[in-house]
This record gives structure tokens, sequence and C-alpha cells, in this order.
């Protein structure tokens, strides 16, 4: 049986017990698999942790009293319990240094949950400075900057966090949206000199950047296939438009034809080569010459099945782009 199932198990068991406190050892294995597996149990941990602290804390060991303090308080703070919260933290304080990573760690969750970011960064940056590759306190900064709309700030932590931890796909994801959703900086990421667009264009490279590693990880995912493509005709100029034809039809064979998005990018990729003066696709393959039309027709068709009052709309872009006739 998996973590998960004989969590699901437990729960059943113990909603049966709504008007009078459940079994200890019940309690204890849902609080250890939830800890132990990760499962997002938030409202659930908070409940039957602080049933088996009030009911049941004699006859646990000191290790673990302090261990469902700590997961209690975290579930707490993510329902927005802010009372128990505060409750236990205290508890946590008058029983550890405050200097412990464990009391740092909870107080700067406590300060950002209460809409202090500035003060929970306080807390986490001296963690950081001891464990600089603390994978849940690196992910707390960024959401620290996130909240104070400091997404430059945001982009340097996940850069860092990456350094250590190179194989979260959720961290490149994350990396790739900040690129694109900074924009214009407050604090420049390009070198001196460098035009406006110049600056604009280097976040989508990073962005561009981000999205190849992702596909290395998951190649058989359509929408990343598109994504990248997407950044790299934003990108502009004949190479780069010719890669995204390449990415977008991958998307579609990936789909069998059924992804608006990435018939649509084909016919807008089609239309940036025709328009590169002297750099279109003299020197391309026959069946390359022939994907936009073939991609404008299906996207036609698609349209007719799914939305037929919006197919004469569809007809005259793709004949305005040159890819129908």
């Amino acid at each position: 049986m998996s973590a998960e199932e004989e969590l699901h198990e437990l729960q059943q068991r113990l909603q049966q017990f709504t008007a009078s406190v459940a079994p200890r050892d019940d309690l204890r294995q849902f609080l250890k698999l939830s800890r132990d597996a990760r499962v997002p149990n938030a409202e659930l941990v908070a409940r039957y942790g602080t049933q088996l602290l009030s009911h049941y804390r004699r006859g646990l060991s000191e290790e673990e009293v302090w261990l469902l303090h700590e997961q209690v308080a975290t579930a707490a703070l993510e329902v927005g319990a802010t009372g128990l919260a505060a409750e236990l933290i205290r508890a946590v304080l008058r029983r550890f240094p405050k200097e412990s990573m464990r009391a740092k760690r909870l107080q700067g969750m406590f300060y950002e949950a209460q809409g202090n970011p500035e003060k929970a960064e306080g807390f986490y940056h001296e963690i950081i400075k001891e464990q600089p590759s603390n994978q849940t306190i690196s992910k707390r900064l960024v959401a620290c900057c996130r909240t104070k709309g400091d997404l430059p700030g945001a982009v340097e932590y996940l850069r860092t966090y990456l350094d250590y931890w190179m194989n979260d796909r959720s961290a490149w994801e994350e990396l790739a949206d900040l690129y694109l959703e900074v924009g214009l900086p407050q604090q420049p990421l390009l070198h001196p000199g460098g035009s406006v667009e110049a600056g604009v264009m280097g976040l989508y490279r990073q962005a561009a950047y981000c999205l190849e590693e992702l596909i290395t990880m998951a190649p058989g995912e359509p929408n990343l296939h598109v994504r990248y493509a997407d950044a790299l005709l934003t990108l502009g100029g004949a190479p780069n438009a010719r890669t995204a034809r390449a990415y977008y039809a991958k998307a579609v064979q990936l789909t069998r034809g059924r992804s608006a998005r990435a018939l649509y990018g084909l016919a807008a990729a089609a239309a940036a080569l025709q328009g590169q003066a002297g750099q279109s696709d003299a020197g391309a393959k026959p069946e390359a010459q022939e994907l936009p039309q073939a991609a404008g027709e299906a996207l036609v068709r698609l349209y007719r099945e799914q939305a037929p009052g919006k197919v004469p709309l569809v007809e005259a872009l793709l004949r305005r782009q040159g890819v129908l006739v």
C-alpha cells in the first residue's frame, strides 16, 4: 500500500470521530505519513495535530512533540489559523534558542503569513548564510520577493537556488515565467550601454533558455515546445523563426493536430519568415515550405469543429499572413 493510499484509509477512519477524540495511534500515523510523504493536508494536519498534542502529549517522545509543534504550526499558517500558529511558535521559542534554525524558520513563516515579507526575509537570510542550499528557505525567499513585487529579486534567488537544485522542474518553470513577467526591470539586467529593447530581448533569451531546459526534462509535453517557440518568435530573426517553426511542428505532432496554439504558431512563424527581406525559406526543404498551408487548413478545420462562428475571422487572418490562398 502506498503512502497516499494509507493516508486516505487513515483519513476515512479518523472522520468517524467527529464528536470525540480519535485514537492516538491513528493520529500519530496520519501525521507521520503526512510529514514523511509531504502530502498537502494542511487543514487536516492542523486539526489532528492539535488533538494529538492536546490529549496525548504525555505518551509522545520529546523529539516527536517538537516535530509536531513545527508541523502543526506550519499547517496552521497555511490555513490562516495564526492564533494557533503563534501559540505553537511561542512554545518552540521557549524550548529552543531563538538563534536555532527551527526558531528562525518558524518566525520567518509567521511574519510572512502576517504580510510582513521584509521581516520574514531577515530570518530567512540568517538561515541561508549558514545553509545556502536550504531548499525550503530558498523558495520562501522567492515568495517574499514576489509578495513585495520585487520580481528581479525573485529571479536572482531562483537562479541561486537552481545552482544547487538544477533538476527542480517547478523552479525552472517559475524562473521562465518570471523572466517574461519582469518585462522592464527596475534595475537593469543588461550591460551598461544596452538599450531598453535589448534588455527586454535579453529577458526573452533567458526565458527561452529555461524553457529549453524544461524540454530536456519533459520532451513529450507539447505546451513546453509551444512556449519555447513563442519565445524564439518574439526574439525575431529568420534563424529564430525557423527554429520556432520546428518546435511548433513538434507540438502539432505531439497533439495529433489538436492544438490551435501550435497550429497558429506554425502560421505565425511562416509569416515571420516571409517578412524577413532576403532571408526567406529559399533553401528550406519542400516539406518545411508546405507546413504553413497545411497548418492553416488544419486550424480552420479545428475551428469548424469547436467554434464555427469564428471561422471567417480565422480564414481572413490566415489569408492576410499569406498562409491560405
